[in-house]
């Protein structure tokens, strides 16, 4: 883009702000990279793609170390072709030669609008950088703080031009010094000041960790990129604090009892406040038994020998954090342990006595596992806690098969009163 040829120009709206400076918290250096530019030949190519041909309400952001102010605009990130017929918008993110953070939203190859923040960036320190359009608004934000902002409702339009991470498409505005945790998100990430980081994911479309020595896209859609010129990595990243994810297990229940053999599919939620869940471990004691990476977080641990197992889940985010779930006690029996009740229709039953903890007066489920040998003329009781007619006794509950082999619920409002649901299927004997 020719900053000083004249086009469509706008209302600039600045909003000025002091820098604010987060407190340094620890990261992981060695395996924790930066990209390093060195201004002059240096960037980063990723080819063009669907998703981050972004056309609506759109997020920009990185963290960025810049060595100096220079009488050149310094590019940040990139996705244009100024004056390239036919190439449509797209969008830019850099700082001016004054120093301040700049986003221009391009409607076509000529045409776009700006917005430029307030406050001159410091050199040879790290900054969060973030810009953001929501449909309405343009805004600037530096170190989780707002720094400019623009009333508008034009934004990025499709185009189909490559993408560049410290360097125009024109080739002439180079960036010097680290760059970091760069994420392209098709949403309005910030609609107020934050706390700088990875913050909550939504839509991401890109994003750049360089971690490891590498440019490829975190995100899952691919768009990996290229070092060009020179560019290398730096084991100097800033030091951001994270949210660690939370995990539990949703299934099985703690104490639940499997046969020995039995495939015990172990079920986990997993969310993380300021990031995305990168993957959840499933562990008996210190043994790994898998892994998933996507959510509904599942695992299916095959013929389970007989034994006692402290099951968890561990969560992982995408910065690192970890997050280990509450043990869940699984009980897998060897064959010949386990049993069922066996009663014989005309004498025999189960007694136990009144106790507080069966006595409920509020919402109520009543379960079991039945197999009856005959659908007879009587009712057969499942569960029975109340008194027939028997007055000063209260209400109660039943829950029973009918003798038409339908599902009976009785709930018991004094010795003499109830309501009543009954099923609508026959149940099958013998099953």
């Amino acid at each position: 883009m020719f900053r000083a040829h004249a086009q469509l120009l706008t209302a600039l709206c600045v909003c000025l702000a002091i820098v604010y400076f987060l407190p340094i918290t620890s990261r992981t250096q060695g395996t924790q990279h930066s990209l390093s530019l060195n201004g002059t030949s240096s960037y980063v190519s990723v080819p063009n793609s669907s998703s981050v041909n972004i056309s609506g309400p759109i997020t920009i952001e990185a963290w960025i170390k810049v060595n100096a102010i220079t009488s050149n605009y310094q590019e940040i990130v990139y996705r244009h072709s100024w004056q390239v017929s036919g190439t449509g918008g797209g969008y830019e993110f850099s700082i001016t030669n004054a120093g301040k953070l700049r986003l221009d939203l391009y409607q076509s190859h000529n045409q776009y609008t700006t917005a430029i923040g307030g406050t001159t960036i410091t050199t040879g320190t790290w900054h969060h950088v973030a810009g953001v359009w929501d449909g309405n608004q343009t805004r600037l934000y530096l170190n989780g703080v707002l720094d400019g902002s623009l009333w508008t409702t034009n934004g990025p339009a499709s185009g189909n031009s490559p993408l560049k991470i410290g360097l125009n498409t024109g080739g002439t505005y180079y960036f010097g010094g680290l760059i970091d945790e760069v994420r392209i998100s098709a949403a309005a990430l910030y609609s107020s000041n934050f706390s700088p980081g990875l913050g909550p994911a939504n839509q991401t479309r890109a994003y750049w960790k360089f971690d490891g020595q590498t440019a490829n896209d975190f995100s899952g859609n691919g768009n990996h990129g290229t070092l060009q010129g020179g560019a290398t990595y730096s084991t100097n990243v800033p030091a951001v604090s994270n949210n660690a994810p939370t995990v539990t297990i949703t299934d099985p229940l703690n104490n639940t009892t499997f046969s020995a053999g039995a495939n015990v599919v172990i079920d986990a939620t997993a969310t993380d406040s300021d990031g995305a869940v990168d993957k959840v471990d499933f562990y008996h004691g210190t043994t790994l038994l898998g892994t998933d990476t996507v959510a509904p977080y599942t695992f299916v641990w095959g013929t389970v020998s007989a034994g006692v197992y402290a099951v968890t889940a561990k969560a992982t985010d995408d910065a690192g954090g970890v997050t280990i779930s509450s043990a869940v006690t699984v009980n897998v029996l060897a064959s010949g342990t386990q049993h069922s009740l066996s009663l014989n229709g005309t004498s025999g039953y189960v007694s136990v006595p009144n106790s507080t903890s069966i006595n409920i007066s509020g919402p109520i489920t009543i379960e079991a596992w039945i197999k009856v040998n005959a659908i007879t003329s009587n009712y057969q009781e499942i569960v029975y806690r109340h008194s027939w007619q028997v007055s000063g006794t209260g209400g109660g509950y039943e829950f029973s098969i009918t003798n038409a082999g339908k599902l009976r619920l009785d709930l018991y409002q004094s010795h003499n009163q109830y309501t009543t649901a009954i099923g609508g299927t026959t149940i099958t004997t013998g099953t």
